[in-house]
């Protein structure tokens, strides 16, 4: 079983035939991860994968580090959604490893 994971819109656009198209602004590596993690959980949830170790073999990464992206989810909740719906430009851009100390245990 092949699993599918996809951070859509969050690169620039590319220019088709020499006229700009709308380019969505860079987005922290933070959030980036943080919409893999919820991406993770919901294949899980969903029966896409059986298991997070199954998604880490799919994904070409240790269990530890699908398990250290799932625990970006423990942020407290509005945390996340002024992470998520923030205006990048106004936001600070945050690594995940900033990230870590804030996830409750």
């Amino acid at each position: 079983m092949q699993i599918e994971f996809t951070v859509s819109g969050l690169k620039p656009t590319q220019r088709r035939r020499g006229k700009p198209v709308h380019e969505l602004r860079p987005v922290s590596p933070a959030v980036e991860t943080i919409v893999l993690a919820y991406q993770i959980e919901q294949s899980v949830r969903e029966g896409r994968a059986k298991d997070y170790a199954q998604v880490a073999s799919q994904l070409g990464m240790t269990r530890a580090r699908v398990s250290q992206i799932i625990r970006l989810l423990r942020l407290p909740p509005t945390f996340l959604d002024t992470l998520l719906l923030a205006d990048p430009m106004s936001f600070p851009r945050l690594a995940e490893r900033q990230l870590r100390p804030l996830i409750a245990d």
